[in-house]
């Protein structure tokens, strides 16, 4: 299985609203669940429709670098279509 690399920004601010601005902004609101707490996240939409085409219905193996950290601010994840 190749790992792919993705490059998300933490947020602090969440909620529908919140979202929805972000949505028109032209990124992807999400949350990183595991770990000590869940972490609200925003995604480049280019990046993930890049990872996700031609991958569906398999499992993928992520590497997920915060954007703006030094060493450290990667981890893992997967993605199950």
């Amino acid at each position: 299985m190749q790992m792919q690399e993705l490059t998300i920004k933490r947020r602090t601010a969440t909620g529908k609203e919140v979202a929805k601005r972000l949505r028109r902004e032209g990124v992807v609101p999400a949350v990183l669940y595991g770990g000590a707490r869940p972490e609200a996240i925003t995604l480049d939409p280019r990046a993930v429709l890049k990872m996700i085409h031609g991958h569906e219905g398999t499992t993928q193996l992520l590497a997920l670098r915060f954007d703006g950290e030094q060493a450290g601010g990667t981890r893992m994840a997967i993605i199950r279509d």
